[in-house]
């Protein structure tokens, strides 16, 4: 199918990426003020659309307007392998606009950021890169436990430039910012990033998707669990004044 149009794909996100058209409907077709010319008629149509990297589907609409009768619809134009922005339509809006991502609270921006593209890449079926991007924020996550937990910049600098990540989780559960279960977790995180960068077999759906539920819960227990423990006792301190 040709491309027809270019927008953020909310599923895949990738950026002005094309689309092809499969299906649609005219939704309205209303007849507006009389010219010279004859009645100025408004039409808006709706379009299911594929995008052309991850293959998911997002509804289009477009509007025009024409004097003298009713707008040429998309599926004509369409069938001889026209655009709908060069006869006169103007693109309005698509839904959904973003696909919701379960982030867990409280984790910081710059985790987020490697989280959501391993998130994105599970929507593209990106299956290795979804794994690979799933063991960067275990790697910026321990990166972040030492650089809240301990005050020694040697040792900063050490555990963060100077170790690897399965000796960096070690060290962590050794110091008491990890327990048993974490660092368990942590390992199993690691060990399977590492497959789905360098085996040579791809990486299979259920397992990325797997690894990304550990990815997930690890943000929990490190960042929203702790978060929601202090907002609870932010709140009941300022009770506490208030009532003063």
């Amino acid at each position: 199918m040709p491309i027809v149009d270019q927008v953020d794909c909310p599923h895949c996100g990738t950026k002005k990426s094309g689309f092809s058209a499969y299906g649609g409907f005219r939704r309205s077709n209303t007849k507006g003020t009389r010219t010279a010319n004859g009645y100025v008629y408004h039409a808006e149509d709706w379009y299911l659309m594929s995008c052309g990297n991850c293959k998911k589907c997002i509804t289009i609409q477009y509007a025009t307007s024409n004097v003298g009768g009713s707008p040429e619809s998309i599926s004509s134009i369409l069938s001889k392998h026209g655009s709908p922005k060069e006869n006169g339509y103007t693109y309005n809006e698509h839904f959904p606009k973003e696909i919701s991502i379960d982030i867990p609270e409280y984790v910081p921006n710059k985790i987020q950021v490697p989280f959501k593209q391993a998130l994105s890449n599970i929507s593209a079926s990106n299956w290795d890169a979804a794994g690979t991007m799933a063991r960067k924020t275990l790697e910026l996550t321990t990166k972040d436990i030492v650089r809240s937990k301990i005050s020694s910049q040697d040792e900063i600098e050490k555990l963060i430039t100077k170790t690897w990540l399965k000796k960096r989780i070690t060290a962590l559960k050794e110091l008491g910012f990890l327990t048993d279960g974490l660092e368990e977790l942590a390992q199993l995180i690691k060990d399977e990033g590492d497959g789905a960068a360098h085996d040579e077999e791809p990486y299979e759906e259920n397992e990325a998707r797997e690894l990304i539920g550990y990815a997930q819960a690890l943000l929990t227990y490190v960042y929203t669990i702790p978060g929601m423990v202090d907002s609870v006792k932010q709140k009941a301190i300022e009770e506490t004044i208030e009532a003063e």
